[in-house]
């Protein structure tokens, strides 16, 4: 019988003192000293595991490093013209795309000659290669990118743009722009510029904006993103680059061409343009001053003579709130115009000539329309209250102007914005439900009546979609109605459409891409008594069908909705199960058919300033480390429960914090009781993270402010150019360090336009800074 063949011996991998060996599954009872892996009959399992020496790497790459320092095994050299370097192939083929190519066409290639690299550039990438690591600067980065680029090592490159980006300043950022354009670094060249759109003011005082070409300037003139505080901001720093050599005159009209005119006031116009020779002089220069003039003159004519020179630079799509009735009160209306920051948070934009409820409002040609409404709140008879007022704010100036009312009184009617006209459509008045329609010519100033609807309809919603206006639903022959219909204007004759599946009134309807939604509003229950309708319906103009779509999160009627960056906003609006107006948001997305809740309206506020007092000094110092009290607070409350009955938020100063209740106020007379309360435990919420000496402040203005040492810690006033204030008497550090800060604080001082000082007499106030 032929001897039995040994089996293959089975390979077991193990870990001893960090190292890996292997081990044959053998019948022998010792393998390189070790016991037996059977012994007594008794078994267990050899898993194999994976270990890693961390130093390894770093280790392998210095010891290479040591290697080519000293030319051991060194395989090619890579020259310059005027040098040349001994590498391997194995280390410069891992990391360069070029010379992995060159060699594996020519594996034996000894020498690359790279004659347009710089000596410098060269032995910088050699020594990324070798290490990882290099030492950049912004003197020596071109050398170091046109090295990168041309060995196609993109790592190294994308390392070269990002310091390039955290080192840019308004004194290099120019230099950045040139490298980045001169290497095709596309992303840098971009941020780079948008860092030069955003500090332009300060850029323009340095010497290297005069060493702009007329091809650079005039590209960020005619930048609709450029920011600064105002378009005579533009027109000064436009001046100051054309007077630096009479040889950039003959610029001068194409230059200028790029200031928006229209866009400076009037008054400015006269005190600040008129006044330079140039403008006078200069016949087409003369003419820009000319036609801002007419523009200015002519507000009924805005309209069609809206171009470039009459944007706002800068210009970004908000969220607007006009008047209505606040939550917390139960007579008073609103004039106030809200507008929503970045942040989330509700800023003051305006107020309106007057207070007015149930109004509608339209944007036409970057002006903000407001109509009919109420001009009181009497809740039983609404239509007795419809006003036809309309009105025109300017929100470049902040103006508004009083144009010609209506041909009649309306409230719970709609307005809508088609090929430069606007449209009210039905609502009610002391006469009753209306079928009128009228339209507004703004080249005229005057309103026209139009084709009517066939039934009296108001308290419905409307939307321009296909080039018609669509109406839905409302309060037809005191019924809450399904009807639709269609108004056509190049015709101007309605048309019938196929009815919503659920009747609604209050409600809202917009209009995203080529589908219109029609969401919210309320209806009659099997009881007769008013309920909330959450289905929104979606209308196909091309099939004339409606669909159902996600409903609503929360019930409401006479609510806002608008769409902002192709999502739908719904704000605010009456609640019927809770009896009370609510201040949510909800957010439609029309590409997932999802609903959700964003930030709320604003509510009440409360703001304070965190101060130090000294009981041997008897002194009081404002302490800079509001953002430390709000991390405290916050990760004790709203990371913890977001339900929490505070939000805590950062406020201007470095020094500030402002408390706002978790949950809105309710609608009726009792959350009167409530509000003090609620502000109370908002202070103590606050008090109880402070430090000893420290407390709260509720006063508007601190008495201290800007005497020497009046902040904790203390630090002197920066009215230095490179300043965020420039002030005699408040240290940068007393602004709150976000961005949006120091941008609001540049902005005021730059409207300003000059240091103003007023000294205080005071008794108690003996050492003043001037």
């Amino acid at each position: 019988m032929a001897p039995k063949k040994n089996k293959a011996a089975k390979k077991i991998k193990a870990d001893i003192n960090e190292m890996t060996i292997m081990l044959e599954d053998s019948p022998t009872n010792k393998i390189n000293g070790l016991n037996t892996l059977l012994e007594g009959g008794n078994s267990f399992s050899c898993i194999s595991t994976e270990v890693t020496d961390s130093g390894y790497a770093p280790n392998l790459l210095e010891g290479l490093g040591h290697m080519r320092q000293d030319s051991f095994l060194c395989d090619l050299t890579v020259a310059t013209k005027s040098k040349s370097f001994d590498v391997h192939k194995v280390v410069m083929a891992s990391c360069s795309e070029y010379i992995n190519n060159m060699l594996r066409k020519d594996p034996a290639l000894k020498k690359i000659e790279l004659s347009d690299l710089s000596p410098v550039g060269l032995a910088t990438v050699i020594t990324y290669a070798y290490s990882g690591k290099l030492t950049l600067s912004l003197y020596t980065i071109g050398s170091t990118i046109s090295a990168a680029t041309m060995l196609q090592i993109h790592s190294l490159v994308k390392m070269c743009s990002e310091f390039l980006m955290r080192e840019i300043s308004v004194e290099n950022c120019m230099y950045v722009v040139n490298i980045a354009d001169t290497h095709n670094l596309k992303e840098t060249k971009e941020g780079a510029q948008k860092f030069m759109r955003e500090n332009f003011i300060e850029f323009s005082e340095m010497e290297q904006f005069l060493k702009l070409t007329y091809e650079q300037i005039s590209e960020f003139l005619m930048d609709d993103s450029l920011q600064l505080p105002s378009e005579l901001t533009a027109f000064q720093i436009a001046m100051k680059w054309l007077d630096f050599d009479e040889k950039r005159l003959k610029y001068a009209p194409d230059l200028l061409s790029s200031i928006r005119f229209g866009t400076i006031s009037p008054q400015d116009l006269v005190s600040h343009v008129q006044i330079v020779p140039r403008m006078m002089q200069d016949s087409e220069c003369h003419r820009l001053l000319v036609d801002a003039m007419n523009y200015h003159l002519l507000p009924f004519q805005q309209n069609i003579l809206q171009s470039r020179r009459t944007k706002v630079r800068g210009g970004q799509r908000v969220l607007l709130t006009v008047g209505g009735r606040p939550a917390l009160t139960e007579k008073s209306l609103s004039k106030d115009i809200l507008y929503r920051d970045d942040d989330s948070v509700w800023n003051k934009l305006t107020e309106m000539p007057a207070k007015s409820f149930n109004q509608c409002v339209a944007v036409l040609d970057g002006f903000l329309y407001v109509a009919g409404g109420e001009d009181q709140n009497d809740a039983r008879n609404q239509a007795k209250h419809a006003v036809s007022n309309f009105v025109r704010y300017d929100p470049r100036f902040n103006t508004w102007i009083h144009l010609a009312n209506m041909i009649q009184k309306r409230t719970h009617f709609s307005l809508n914005t088609f090929n430069g006209l606007l449209f009210a459509v039905g609502g009610r008045n002391s006469d009753g439900c209306q079928a009128s329609v009228e339209c507004y010519v703004p080249s005229s100033n005057q309103w026209q009546m139009k084709a009517a609807m066939e039934v009296p309809r108001c308290c419905h919603a409307s939307t321009v979609i296909d080039g018609k206006i669509l109406v839905s639903g409302g309060y037809i022959n005191n019924a809450y109605s399904r009807a639709v219909c269609s108004y056509d204007p190049s015709t101007d004759s309605w048309q019938d459409k196929n009815s919503l599946s659920t009747p609604r009134g209050w409600h809202c309807s917009v209009s995203v891409g080529d589908r219109a939604y029609v969401l919210g509003g309320s209806q009659l229950g099997g009881r007769g008594e008013r309920v909330d309708v959450l289905p929104v319906e979606c209308y196909n103009p091309h099939s004339g069908q409606w669909s159902y779509v996600a409903p609503l999160l929360t019930g409401v009627s006479t609510a806002g909705a608008v769409t902002l960056n192709n999502k739908i906003y719904l704000l605010g609006g009456w609640n019927e199960i809770e009896k009370k107006y609510k201040k949510c948001i909800q957010v439609y997305n029309p590409d997932i058919n999802e609903w959700t809740e964003d930030d709320e309206l604003p509510e009440a506020t409360v703001e304070y300033m965190l101060v130090e007092m000294d009981d041997k000094s008897e002194k009081v110092c404002l302490v800079l480390n509001g953002k430390d009290v709000l991390e405290t607070l916050q990760e004790k409350g709203e990371k913890i429960n977001p339900n929490h009955p505070t939000l805590w938020r950062p406020e201007y100063g470095s020094y500030m914090i402002e408390g706002t209740p978790g949950q809105p106020y309710g609608g009726t007379m009792s959350e009167f009781n409530t509000v003090e309360d609620n502000m109370g435990k908002r202070r103590r919420e606050a008090a109880s993270v402070l430090n000893k000496n420290e407390t709260l402040l509720t006063v508007t203005s601190f008495p201290r402010l800007g005497c020497p040492g009046f902040t904790q810690p203390e630090y002197k006033p920066t009215p230095v150019e490179k300043g965020v204030s420039k002030s005699l008497f408040f240290p940068d550090e007393a602004i709150n360090s976000h961005p949006r800060f120091s941008t609001l604080t540049r902005n005021i001082r730059h409207r300003r336009g000059e240091k103003v000082v007023i000294n205080v007499p005071s008794k108690c106030v003996l050492c003043l800074f001037l």
